[in-house]
């Protein structure tokens, strides 16, 4: 079968299922590559700062096994599709794995409501519930997904107590 008829075919809107399944191996060869590609020694240590803060920051939601002997950095935009769609597979790595520690960086880049959104996920943290918002708010289909929507979604799909307006204005600015 042609591969752009096979694509064109597809019907808008299907759920996204992996093809196939990443093995920790096939995971951690990828990255090496990725990571290696344009890195030089010098670049890596002018920025061991930065990677340790994104490492290691105390602020950041960390998922997974936080004592996992992997880290993978996971940044993203809940009006991102592309970045709804890692979600099932790097939750799958995740749990087969056992041993990956998953570090959130809201990147809200694409909308307002972006913002609004990672202000909804990092108010759920202080609840305990950040990994359900996280998951709340990325499985809500498609881009440009309106505040009101995502604050449906992060309410009742997490279990997170209702958040005031105001009380999302609490100083996030040093995670976002």
């Amino acid at each position: 079968m042609d591969v752009q008829r096979h694509i064109n075919s597809s019907p808008a809107g299907d759920e996204f299922t992996p093809a196939f399944t990443v093995s920790r191996r096939t995971l951690l060869a990828g990255l090496a590559a990725i990571a290696s590609t344009g890195v030089t020694a010098q670049a890596r240590a002018a920025n061991d700062t930065s990677l340790e803060m994104i490492l290691n920051d105390p602020q950041a939601p960390v998922g997974g096994n936080p004592l996992g002997n992997l880290t993978i950095v996971s940044f993203f935009d809940y009006n991102c599709p592309y970045c709804k769609r890692t979600v099932a597979p790097l939750d799958a790595v995740m749990k087969s794995d056992g041993q990956i520690r998953h570090v959130y960086k809201d990147w809200p880049i694409l909308t307002e409501a972006s913002v609004y959104g990672a202000k909804l996920a990092l108010a759920a943290q202080y609840q305990g519930r950040y990994e359900m918002a996280h998951r709340a708010l990325m499985d809500i289909p498609g881009g440009k997904v309106p505040q009101q929507k995502m604050r449906q979604a992060s309410n009742s799909k997490s279990g997170c107590c209702p958040l005031s307006h105001s009380a999302l204005f609490v100083d996030f600015g040093r995670w976002l």
